[in-house]
């Protein structure tokens, strides 16, 4: 059964502050590996899978509330590893930076939607990228560093 709790004092900080910057990506955390090497996707989007499962925060959703929203921890949320392959690009690596750092800045949606993301850039069959990204709501740069550690495991 899906849990609901109400905001941790924390969360309700971050939380105010996000509304009164709006579209600001100033609480998104998180990063991107680059592996060198053949990856095998399926493995990779079975890690991540895991990582969801394991960790609550990851199910945190935010559903609107009055005053202020209640968090949901649902017990499963489907996941699939979305891909971006740019290796027919001239410049594969720069395109996939380029991605990167674009997406890296484009602000979660607060209400009702998963607050992280994963992406695979293919920039050759020996050269990849992930992106990980989390709101600051359900995680900070320890649990990054936690998650990027448990991916490495589960893989």
């Amino acid at each position: 059964m899906d849990q609901y709790y109400n905001l941790a004092p924390n969360q309700i900080d971050i939380y105010m502050e996000q509304i009164l910057h709006g579209d600001s990506p100033l609480y998104n955390i998180g990063g991107y590996l680059k592996i060198k090497g053949v990856l095998q996707q399926d493995l990779l989007e079975k890690a991540i899978q895991r990582i969801i499962k394991e960790n609550n925060a990851l199910r945190i959703m935010l559903s609107p509330g009055s005053p202020l929203p209640k968090q949901i921890i649902y017990q499963h949320i489907d996941f699939s590893l979305k891909t971006i392959d740019f290796s027919g690009e001239c410049n594969s690596t720069q395109c996939c930076i380029n991605w990167l750092q674009k997406e890296f800045t484009k602000p979660f949606k607060l209400l009702e939607n998963p607050l992280f993301s994963y992406v695979l850039l293919i920039s050759s069959n020996e050269e990849y990228y992930i992106l990980h990204k989390y709101h600051h709501i359900i995680a900070d740069g320890w649990t990054t560093m936690l998650i990027v550690q448990q991916m490495a495991l589960f893989y």
